[in-house]
């Protein structure tokens, strides 16, 4: 955002930096320890700049265990109203440590942040096990240490910014269960972060959001889920990347009694919604979260039913699914739907069909695209031809979504179902998406851009 931008709105702009020598014209205050309730609480350097600054903007502390980056792009936001000197790092006493105990609300890991009816929190204490690998981190302007409800108003990130945390573990990480726990504030619930893990260097990176004051701990999250130890044939083979997206919040547990929620008590597969789709995306590209914009999609408001479909309450898994939606529809992810009345719907409830999932990947990750001259005589579908020619199935994909299907099957993202008997592929272009499904896709897509 211009610099200018910030003078019309007459703020002042306090930047946080950090480097050997510090920076020419800007002055760096001194180290400055404060206590906050809590046993054996430390803050550790509070850097300050009282000039407007872009870029170089970097923090280090509690001995090198915690790194914020803030970009190049990034600005902290200070409020001429409230005096302070920065921002403070807090190594927190152990008694504040996420576990799966859901006694209370200190040590409590939920996946719905809203805890009034209808979206109370689903008990899952028995489905996993948290165990902690690093301190509590709270990070905090320096003026909130007395504060009871998080930061004082004034502060905010301009973009996404990413913190690298140290953990102690001898673990390799092979089967992705070292994650990122995140609160705004002691009175919230525990939610888990994107996180890219380095095991060599025992670090994990996850984006620090606009909002990004509060706690912070690296975890141990494993679970034993039903579909998985009971080996239900039509969803075991997706155990890898269902774990691994839901280790990293991508992907919520939708089922209960020990169950993910891929399957129904006749073992069908239950199938991925528009709704629980976009934020899967949302959450994965580490796309900023826009506000909820009520004149997108008309059944997208504030005023819009619940996200309910073949009898899950996706709103409790996924309460900001509105949000996501806004979001994904203005990164051109999402086009929605015209009604016959002219009004323009997503359909949130609606499952998502395997060409949309097709469109909807090839332009998450911008793959080329070759777009169709003439649908009847064409180099896409003759290349469809040679990959899905099961009963002439490459017919069936709408010609708008011929390009997306040969683009994701290029990139091996997406593929067909080989029929024993004739030994061709179909695609299904119509057929819905499963969760399972989704799963492999969209975390192949993030491990390729290195995003988890």
């Amino acid at each position: 955002m211009k610099l200018k931008f910030f003078g019309i709105l007459l703020v002042s702009l306090l930047a946080v930096a950090i480097f050997s020598g510090g920076m020419p014209g800007v002055s760096v205050a001194a180290d400055v320890y404060l206590p906050i309730p809590g046993d054996n609480s430390v803050s550790q350097w509070v850097y300050t700049s009282t000039t407007a600054t872009k870029g170089w903007t970097k923090l280090s502390a509690i001995s090198k265990s915690v790194e914020i980056n803030f970009g190049k792009d990034n600005y902290l936001l200070f409020n001429n109203n409230i005096s302070g000197e920065g921002i403070n790092v807090i190594l927190r006493d152990k008694t504040i440590f996420p576990t799966n105990d859901s006694s209370s609300i200190n040590g409590s890991f939920a996946q719905s942040v809203d805890p009034s009816p209808p979206h109370a929190y689903i008990n899952h204490t028995n489905d996993w096990i948290v165990k902690p690998l690093s301190p509590v981190y709270t990070i905090v302007p320096s003026q909130t240490l007395t504060a009871s409800n998080g930061p004082l108003p004034g502060y905010s990130f301009v973009s996404p910014s990413t913190i690298t945390l140290k953990y102690n573990s001898n673990i390799s990480d092979s089967y992705e269960t070292v994650s990122v726990l995140y609160r705004i504030d002691d009175n919230s619930p525990w939610e888990i972060l994107p996180g890219l893990v380095n095991s060599g260097s025992k670090t994990v990176t996850a984006t620090f959001t606009t909002n990004g004051f509060g706690s912070y701990c690296v975890v141990n999250l494993d679970s034993d889920f039903n579909e998985f130890s009971q080996e239900i044939a039509s969803v075991n083979w997706s155990q890898q990347y269902v774990q691994s997206l839901w280790n990293k919040g991508i992907m919520s547990q939708t089922g209960s009694n020990g169950y993910f929620g891929l399957v129904d008590g006749s073992s069908n597969e239950y199938n991925t919604t528009r709704g629980e789709f976009a934020s899967m995306l949302v959450k994965g590209m580490r796309l900023p979260l826009a506000s909820l914009d009520n004149n997108i999609f008309s059944d997208v408001t504030s005023a819009s039913p619940s996200l309910f479909a073949d009898g899950v309450h996706y709103e409790y898994y996924y309460p900001q699914w509105r949000e996501n939606v806004c979001t994904a529809a203005s990164y051109g992810l999402f086009n929605g739907i015209r009604t016959a009345g002219g009004s323009l719907v997503f359909q949130p409830t609606a499952p998502v069909t395997r060409e949309q999932a097709a469109a909807l990947i090839a332009r998450a990750v911008n793959l080329k695209v070759d777009y169709m001259d003439d649908p009847s005589n064409d180099k896409v579908l003759t290349a469809l031809k040679k990959m899905y020619a099961d009963n002439d199935d490459y017919l069936n994909i709408s010609v708008w979504a011929r390009p997306y299907v040969l683009a994701v099957s290029k990139a091996k993202y997406m593929s067909g179902t080989l029929n024993a008997t004739t030994k061709k592929y179909s695609f299904n272009p119509t057929d819905p998406i499963t969760r399972a499904e989704t799963a492999k896709i969209i975390q192949k897509v993030l491990k390729n851009k290195k995003l988890i």
